[in-house]
């Protein structure tokens, strides 16, 4: 989804897909290649914040290239984390592209006169209980990447949220805490606009046993919910 923003935003996106890979492109680049890395900071196997590291650990002039966390942890004290680890700056999910081009601009010193939105420095667990649907992010979506893309954006995110709730229910199931896969389905849920469901893995991720087995029988029809409504919504944006 980032990808079709930035894509559509005239920009040339490569991706990789874990924190090892993330470095291996950055050491191998060609010096001009990589204006900027998005970081996301929960990945498996290596988070962000240990990738930036060894990224600032690299040979000149590979070791400069700017690094901004992609997180759906939106807290001072994580932003200084990250920050701390070399990053040069912080966007929390759900990602706009406003914030998202703003950010870059910022890191790159582009004279666009956006400024870092001091919105996104609120805390989600400190926002009031949400509908649904997130309609300024849905909209947004729709109107930056088009009904076509948007409509496989749905899609994927059915599919991948489903998954992230079978990964909860399993390691509920098996006595092991559900916390990373809870973290996943939070910020995919956000990104999408699919509100409701991630502030509900949000209260996953600090539950006691006993709640997550309660919130985690949630979770499968509130997805089903959530993608009824944005094929609604879809459907209904497209239309007008």
């Amino acid at each position: 989804m980032i990808s079709g923003l930035l894509v559509r935003g005239g920009h040339s996106v490569a991706t990789a897909d874990s924190g090892p890979m993330a470095i291996a492109a950055v050491r191998d680049a060609d010096p001009l290649r990589f204006d900027v890395v998005l970081m996301d900071v929960q990945m498996p196997d290596m988070d962000g914040l240990t990738a930036t590291r060894r990224i600032r650990a690299l040979r000149p002039p590979h070791d400069a290239t700017p690094v901004i966390a992609l997180t759906a942890h939106a807290s001072h004290s994580s932003r200084a984390e990250c920050l701390g680890a070399g990053m040069n700056g912080f966007i929390s999910k759900p990602v706009r592209l406003r914030t998202l081009l703003g950010e870059i601009a910022a890191v790159l010193d582009l004279p666009t006169g956006q400024h870092r939105p001091e919105a996104d420095a609120v805390p989600a667990s400190d926002l009031p209980v949400r509908d649904l649907l997130d309609p300024e992010q849905v909209a947004e979506l729709i109107a930056s990447l088009g009904p076509e893309s948007w409509d496989k954006v749905v899609v994927l995110f059915a599919e991948s949220a489903k998954a992230e709730i079978k990964h909860i229910l399993d390691a509920i199931e098996s006595e092991q805490s559900p916390t990373r896969a809870a973290h996943a389905l939070k910020g995919l849920a956000w990104n999408t606009g699919a509100a409701l469901l991630g502030d509900l893995a949000l209260q996953l991720e600090t539950a006691s046993p006993a709640d997550a087995k309660r919130i985690a029988q949630e979770l499968s029809p509130l997805r089903q919910r959530t993608v009824a409504a944005l094929v609604a919504r879809t459907m209904s944006l497209v239309d007008t």
